[in-house]
């Protein structure tokens, strides 16, 4: 009955996601893996809440406008030597990457923990790289230039093989059903469905193998094994994403001993940026390394490092405000997910770390993914300049892109 309970409600909210093709359809499948897989009848009012908020969010989404079919991409034209400088300097950047995580050959490694300090900065400078891509894959149609697709997928390929080498299977699997997703809502003929059953199918094996590799690199087994173990460790309590039971744990946690996070971790998407050679003590990003030890006991907590167990926002604020504070998580974590899609009808580089980050709301901390949808944002916003690159709401469009007679507007516009 549990089971059946969460994927009712997931088949709901999901039907209605793809309905509206809605950006929030990576929610859908977080919501779906925790409810069905993570869930037992002590978690009802949690799914039941997340599954209210999600909807109603995604309802007024809806009822501004803010859909895949609503967003089109602009491509002005570059020289061939532009082109070739942007695509060497990635190219270089990644070889500097390689040397600087001390990769020392093709195997999947769990952490590449002997990495320099100046490879965190070569990663720094591959993400100018990464938001643009996913711009293009998500939003490119008929009358967009060829050459920008060709370099974003190359971009998408080798971030994917750099998530192999970090063992991040999070790196290829989350991006590529939103991609594959993107691509689906733009089919307008049933004859175009075949072409994307095949690609679908190609990748999806081609998916499955990374999974499996890398799952079976980090326990030291078998390729063989690998999907059987990916398949143990989604069902896991503990897992990354959106998991009731975990955040359960979190809430009778603190229903006795009371609050045991700071306030100032609200404040961590900004003081996240500032080097600890100007701040010394400065407090932690993340709360797993807490949440791990003191309510999980994986070897953390308040005064050793050790595991950490990420949580959903709502949880965070639990354990910062006490009782009452999953609510106002919850609320939160709405409110803010609504007000960015809204405002990504005038600012629609929002609109890019909306669908790829926000979901991780539902299992992570709001310290690291506010940081990366600052950067994220912030790449677009540069990159878009480099590449002559326009994204806009078919509603708002901004005034050089009618203007401009050296932009490609797509077709339908």
């Amino acid at each position: 009955m549990d089971q059946i309970f969460g994927l009712t409600l997931s088949m709901i909210l999901i039907t209605r996601l793809l309905a509206w093709k809605s950006p929030m359809i990576l929610f859908g499948a977080q919501y779906m893996l925790g409810s069905v897989f993570r869930s037992n009848s002590d978690t009802y009012l949690i799914n039941f809440s997340w599954f209210t908020m999600l909807l109603l969010v995604a309802w007024a989404m809806k009822r501004n406008q803010v859909d895949m079919d609503s967003f089109r991409l602009a491509v002005g034209n570059i020289s061939a030597l532009r082109k070739g400088v942007l695509l060497a300097g990635f190219l270089l950047i990644m070889l500097f990457w390689l040397q600087q995580a001390n990769v020392t050959s093709l195997a999947s490694m769990k952490r590449t923990s002997t990495s320099s300090d100046l490879a965190n900065v070569a990663n720094g400078l591959l993400n100018l790289f990464l938001s643009p891509a996913y711009a293009v894959l998500l939003f490119h149609r008929r009358g967009n230039p060829k050459w920008i697709l060709r370099l974003s997928i190359l971009v998408f390929a080798v971030f994917a093989f750099k998530g192999f080498l970090g063992s991040n299977r999070g790196a290829v699997l989350l991006p590529l059903l939103l991609v594959l997703y993107a691509r689906f809502v733009q089919i307008k003929r049933w004859r175009e469905v075949p072409k994307f059953a095949s690609i679908l199918g190609v990748l999806t094996i081609a998916g499955l193998a990374f999974i499996a590799d890398v799952t079976a690199q980090r326990a030291g087994s078998s390729a063989s094994v690998g999907i059987g173990m990916f398949a143990d460790q989604l069902g896991g309590e503990l897992g990354n994403g959106y998991s009731p039971l975990k955040d359960s744990a979190v809430l009778n946690y603190t229903a006795i001993i009371g609050p045991i996070l700071s306030p100032v971790l609200i404040l961590a998407p900004l003081y996240g940026f500032i080097p600890r050679f100007i701040w010394a003590g400065k407090p932690d990003v993340g709360v797993g390394r807490i949440i791990g030890g003191d309510v999980f006991g994986t070897g953390g907590g308040s005064y050793d490092k050790g595991a950490g167990i990420p949580i959903s926002v709502p949880a965070e604020f639990e354990a910062i405000f006490g009782f009452g504070g999953y609510a106002l998580g919850l609320v939160f974590v709405g409110l803010l997910v609504a007000l960015i899609g809204i405002l990504a009808r005038r600012r629609p580089a929002l609109v890019v770390p909306l669908a790829l980050i926000a979901p991780s709301v539902m299992g992570s901390d709001l310290g690291r993914l506010g940081m990366q949808f600052i950067i994220f944002t912030v790449s677009f916003l540069i990159m878009q300049r480099v590449l002559k690159l326009r994204l806009y709401h078919v509603r708002h469009v901004p005034p050089r892109v009618r203007t401009d007679q050296t932009i490609q507007l797509p077709e339908n516009v």
